[in-house]
């Protein structure tokens, strides 16, 4: 499923955690009198690049401006309801990289780092 990017009308994000551009071509066609304008849209998987914590970014373009935004928050704020205005987003399995919407929920502060402590106790255990 995709979703627009609110604030950003030439791109989606997919709820598999996938950020796309949309290139948009309009060709007119005439015939007589009748004329037909045809729009075929393009998507366009952006790159990504890996934050200094492990996080994936892409870069999305405004008014000519470029500014990076990170997966996780594009993909929550498309898909994840947050009526309780949660600040966090938590990634349940502890990939940064898995940002699909599936593997990911807003949190507290608080929560955030008690998913952390378990996730790394469970790590430790099964290096043991």
């Amino acid at each position: 499923m995709f979703r627009e990017i609110e604030g950003y009308e030439h791109y989606l994000v997919s709820s598999w955690g996938k950020v796309y551009s949309i290139e948009a071509a309009r060709q007119i066609h005439g015939s007589g009198e009748r004329v037909f304008e045809l729009t075929t849209r393009k998507l366009h998987e952006l790159a990504t690049e890996e934050t200094p914590k492990g996080y994936l970014r892409v870069y999305l373009y405004k008014d000519g401006k470029r500014k990076h935004h990170k997966v996780h928050r594009l993909v929550a704020h498309a898909f994840i309801p947050n009526p309780e205005n949660k600040g966090q987003i938590n990634h349940k399995d502890g990939n940064k990289k898995n940002n699909s919407v599936t593997n990911l929920e807003w949190v507290t502060d608080e929560e955030n780092k008690l998913h952390r402590k378990q996730i790394l106790t469970k790590e430790n255990a099964d290096d043991v």
